[in-house]
């Protein structure tokens, strides 16, 4: 939901290096225990892909990027990102794992 907030005033480049700052510690973690519980690299694959294109984008984005290639990369990477914590999610779920 956060980079649809990137459409708006918030878009600045502070609030996406803030959104990372949230979003990047959170994920690792989740990221990493559902892939060392359920051996789905998947899950690992397309949270790290996520990652790197919003910590790319975030930091690098303004000079490399025009503000509608942001916008897309920063979009792809959350998609990226989600979909790996939804797969990890409906693994957990199959497998009734406990937190």
């Amino acid at each position: 939901m956060l980079p649809a907030l990137a459409t708006t005033s918030l878009g600045s480049e502070n609030f996406h290096r803030l959104m990372l700052w949230f979003a990047f510690p959170v994920s690792v973690l989740a990221l990493t225990q559902g892939c060392r519980r359920h051996k789905d690299r998947i899950v690992l694959t397309a949270g790290i892909l996520g990652l790197v294109l919003l910590t790319t984008t975030a930091v690098f984005g303004h000079t490399l990027l025009t503000e509608d290639g942001e916008r897309i990369t920063t979009v792809l990477g959350a998609t990226a990102l989600a979909f790996g914590h939804i797969r990890n999610y409906r693994i957990c779920n199959k497998n009734k794992c406990k937190t």
